[in-house]
């Protein structure tokens, strides 16, 4: 009796555990991007380095600053460019630091036609479509898909492309919004139609690909997980590209496996 009351004791407190796990002290960095500043004279002298294969577009913290940054013509770094810019600073004080958007300004993607995100021969459940209740209901994840990979299935590029973000540091899972941004994922960009795609609650130490890889379409990139907001495990999968107005804009997805995103509901089961 006693030895199976130590069993239950050890039970209940791993269980206790996994529920009491707080949230990881350190965001981790998915895009490794260059940006400096220094005062020389009366200018602000400020140093940008795109080191990823996408354009991506600078915006200052300081409006004003950004305002005359913008009207040098300093919009979109184009990929792997560098450049050293200088603005005549108008006061001695400024906000400092900068902001960054994957992308340049399209008006719609030229193609929306992906693959499934899993191997050849699989065939996985929809757990959740677009627009669901649970988390599909803001943002990009308003067009995302679902499916019910397991911890340790294989994930795959949906086209050619280029990795552009990646974080696979993170453990933990969390049944509540805060785990949002601790998810380890992978964000692909795919030059040829001009969109993102992006493979989200990877397993720690997951990515079978780098920062500055050419993928292609089918080709291994990460194991699936369950890291971040999640109540089980699965892959979250969604395209964007970045609109005329400058905002992420999520799409339906067209996968050459004949299937519409736009038509699958939970619970609809996929084959690649």
């Amino acid at each position: 009796m006693r030895k199976h009351t130590i069993i239950i004791g050890l039970l209940l407190s791993v269980l206790y555990a996994c529920h009491s796990v707080k949230l990881p002290d350190v965001k981790v960095n998915a895009y490794p991007l260059g940006y400096s500043q220094k005062i020389e004279g009366d200018s602000l002298i400020i140093t940008l380095d795109n080191r990823l294969e996408c354009p991506v577009r600078i915006v200052l913290n300081d409006s004003s600053l950004n305002k005359r940054f913008e009207n040098k013509g300093i919009v979109v770094l184009e990929p792997k460019e560098k450049r050293r810019a200088g603005v005549f600073l108008e006061r001695k004080e400024y906000t400092a630091g900068a902001n960054y958007m994957l992308g340049n300004a399209i008006s719609y993607p030229k193609d929306n036609k992906l693959s499934l995100p899993f191997q050849n021969g699989k065939q996985y459940k929809i757990v959740q479509g677009h627009n669901g209740n649970f988390s599909h209901n803001e943002g990009l994840s308003k067009l995302a898909l679902d499916f019910d990979l397991k911890v340790g299935d294989t994930i795959c590029a949906a086209a050619n492309g280029y990795v552009v973000g990646l974080v696979d540091k993170y453990k933990y899972y969390g049944k509540n919004s805060s785990w949002k941004d601790y998810a380890n994922f992978i964000t692909l960009y795919h030059p040829e139609t001009g969109l993102f795609t992006e493979y989200v609650h990877l397993k720690e130490n997951g990515a079978k690909v780098a920062v500055g890889d050419f993928v292609k379409a089918g080709q291994p990139i990460a194991l699936c997980g369950m890291t971040g907001w999640t109540t089980t495990p699965h892959l979250h999968f969604v395209a964007y590209f970045r609109n005329t107005d400058w905002k992420s804009e999520p799409i339906e997805i067209d996968f050459t496996e004949n299937y519409k995103s736009g038509s699958l509901k939970p619970g609809d089961v996929v084959k690649k």
